[in-house]
């Protein structure tokens, strides 16, 4: 009795070697590919193809079986996890389990199997072909990752060569916009640069008028240290296979744990393609990115710390100038015409006793009148340059007499919540008295405004002092101003006084929020204060 043909065997057991080739794939240590194959639909529908497929091929029609594998190759051989060897594993099941198939039915019927050797022999011709066209897909797109990692790396290195010349933070950040949204064919580019994780600049690529949602999508990078994607649906994901296409990829820029900038890369036309590869190839630039911006930040600050230097040494001689010249003037005004009118008194009381007796202890009285007058304003002259009470009472009662002096002065009403008693060491005093004097001399001249706050407190065993207001406020961009910012000497005075004692001072401002100067002095200073006062403002 003949055997039948093979097309015949593998269309009368088709759902069977479906099940089989299903059982044994699962059988396989795990892989993406497997995981393709019996868990999607698209593998279910692709195993099925194929035995189509391959029947066409077993009656003749070759060619569409091989086109198929070859395209279908190609793709496989480009996807994650999907490699050559896994693929081998699975791609010689149909045949071993046809050819069993054929034994089976052999034995059963007790035929020969030299009968079908031609079938056999043309269906290994035609599964080596097409594994030979699968393998020539892998070979071929391993050919092409190789030139693409050697394109990469001579963009990488021409871009470390550029790179590597620039230290000027604007000129820097324009380099690094046009390189990176050339090379990774975007309509547009953002970069924001943050100090202690807040904007001190944002900059694009062409030039385009500042965009809130770009801006806060950078803020929220800087936030979560990690890259943000914004796909198709204009939603926010974190994970970068949740769609092929992205409208925005958001990546922070970090050297030593910290994130000193953002680059935004977006194209909401037509979005543009973004995933593991072009991520990894992203991810060498920004390390480069990041030593160079650190770099360029480290030295603007020596800049403007040079800068700064040379605006205190200017206003400190300034300063002292004036306040010679007011301190001339004062002693002038009143010690000297005190003096002069004690002078001229003494000299009437020496004669007096000789012409009219009667009004000599007159004289005297308004001499002593005179003197004391003279004592009052020397007082005057000594507490304006050091308030008596800090030394005598401590700081507390000097700051209460300040703030109920500033409202009388200025109208000011001010909040103030001041501890009972704080015993704190003499250049502590002093330090926080002047912070509490410019920062509310600042709120008189800039903030136009009719209320403030003003809070000292113990926190975690140091000192916290704040003053706060809520008038029109400043655009912080550095803590330390440039040259064309004299407006803000007081506050650089300020933060070099705190520091000079071991403190921190902190200013948190925004155009039409108002400003709060929040000083922190270490646990070191001793301090102790207990209780609360808060004087009418």
């Amino acid at each position: 009795m003949g055997l039948p043909s093979l097309k015949d065997i593998f269309e009368r057991h088709r759902e069977e070697i479906v099940q089989e080739v299903s059982d044994r794939i699962a059988a396989l240590p795990w892989s993406a590919y497997q995981e393709f194959l019996l868990h999607t639909d698209e593998g279910q529908r692709r195993l099925r193809v194929f035995l189509d497929l391959f029947s066409r091929a077993l009656r003749g029609e070759r060619e569409t079986f091989l086109k198929d594998q070859e395209r279908v190759g190609y793709a496989r051989a480009l996807m994650e996890g999907f490699s050559a060897e896994v693929l081998t594993h699975s791609y010689w099941k149909v045949p071993q389990i046809l050819l069993n198939k054929l034994k089976k039915e052999a034995e059963e019927t007790g035929a020969d199997l030299p009968e079908l050797c031609e079938e056999v022999q043309e269906l290994n011709s035609i599964m080596f072909q097409a594994y030979s066209i699968i393998m020539g897909s892998y070979l071929k797109v391993r050919e092409e990752r190789i030139t693409e990692k050697v394109t990469q790396l001579q963009e990488l290195q021409r871009f470390t060569y550029e790179i590597i010349t620039l230290f000027e933070l604007e000129e820097l950040v324009s380099f690094i916009l046009r390189r990176i949204t050339g090379l990774f064919s975007v309509a547009e580019g953002s970069f924001a640069v943050f100090r202690e994780n807040r904007v001190q600049g944002v900059y694009h690529h062409p030039s385009s008028r500042e965009e809130p949602v770009i801006t806060g999508l950078m803020e929220q990078t800087c936030r979560e240290g990690q890259v943000l994607f914004v796909a198709e649906d204009g939603q926010v994901h974190r994970d970068i296979g949740q769609s092929l296409r992205k409208q925005t990829v958001s990546a922070p820029i970090q050297a030593r744990g910290r994130v000193h900038g953002v680059l935004c890369l977006r194209d909401h036309g037509r979005g543009f393609e973004f995933a593991s590869r072009e991520s990894e190839f992203l991810n060498q630039f920004l390390y480069i990115i990041a030593v160079a911006l650190e770099n360029a930040l480290m030295l603007k600050e020596v800049e403007q710390a040079r800068e700064a230097l040379s605006l205190l040494t200017g206003k400190m001689i300034t300063i002292q100038e004036e306040e010679r010249r007011s301190l001339a003037a004062d002693i002038h005004d009143t010690l000297t015409q005190a003096l002069i009118g004690i002078s001229y008194k003494i000299q009437f009381c020496k004669e007096v006793p000789d012409r009219k007796p009667e009004i000599l202890e007159d004289q005297l009285d308004s001499l002593l009148a005179t003197v004391n007058q003279a004592i009052d304003q020397s007082r005057n002259l000594i507490s304006s340059l050091r308030p008596d009470l800090i030394d005598t009472m401590g700081l507390v009662p000097a700051l209460e007499q300040h703030v109920e002096g500033f409202t009388k002065e200025t109208g000011i009403q001010v909040a103030a919540r001041f501890p009972r008693k704080l015993e704190l060491s003499s250049e502590v005093n002093i330090c926080l008295f002047r912070v509490a004097q410019e920062a509310l001399m600042n709120v008189y001249k800039h903030a136009e405004t009719d209320f403030a706050e003003v809070e000292l407190r113990t926190e975690n065993g140091g000192i916290l002092f704040t003053v706060t207001d809520r008038g029109k406020g400043f655009f912080v961009t550095s803590t330390v101003p440039s040259t064309k910012d004299r407006k803000r000497l007081g506050l650089l005075s300020m933060k070099e006084r705190v520091e000079s004692i071991g403190g921190k001072v902190e200013i948190d401002a925004g155009t039409g929020r108002g400003c709060s100067i929040r000083v922190t002095i270490p646990e070191k200073s001793g301090a102790n204060g207990t209780g609360e006062s808060v004087p009418p403002g």
